[in-house]
């Protein structure tokens, strides 16, 4: 048995395709293997049809940031919460891990989802970009494993 933890804000925030992706691999984790622990941390949630399943199913433990600057808590604050569970493996669902991660014993998972950003960078503010591309370039350094969600994907990964 595992007890893994996911950065659950694209699963409770997000309902076009990075949410998408985040709610059918953990519903389908926790249906495949039922006897794993399943800990969802987010800065928050948005009830809807799609997240209720997870909010009212007894095999998500969920751990919602209520404070203010739930961006901060998702880069520096989730750390200290992380290792109090004891989790033995975290996957940054959309494109980053927690600073300090690396720090505490477990194995870390991140999903790239596209390099859009790199590809086009003029469609995005000049700020977003910076913050964006540590964000990405500090996960990829940083993970045990990497899933690309597409050989296009894979490819700018390893390019960066």
């Amino acid at each position: 048995m595992l007890t893994i933890g996911f950065d659950a804000k694209r699963l409770y925030q997000n309902f076009t395709g990075l949410g998408n992706y985040s709610r059918s691999l953990v519903s389908d984790l926790q249906r495949f293997y039922p006897d794993n622990s399943y800990h969802l941390y987010s800065p928050g949630v948005k009830k809807r049809p799609s997240t209720l399943p997870f909010l009212e199913n007894d095999h998500f433990k969920n751990h919602i940031y209520s404070g203010v600057l739930g961006s901060w808590w998702r880069t520096y604050g989730i750390v200290k919460d992380l290792k109090k569970e004891k989790l033995d493996l975290f996957h940054g669902l959309s494109h980053e891990l927690p600073e300090g991660i690396e720090r505490l014993n477990l194995k870390t998972v991140v999903t790239m989802h596209d390099m859009v950003i790199r590809k086009h960078p003029d469609l995005f503010p000049w700020m977003d970009r910076q913050i964006y591309e540590k964000k990405f370039e500090s996960a990829c350094k940083r993970a045990d494993h990497i899933i690309a969600i597409s050989e296009s994907t894979k490819m700018d990964v390893m390019e960066a």
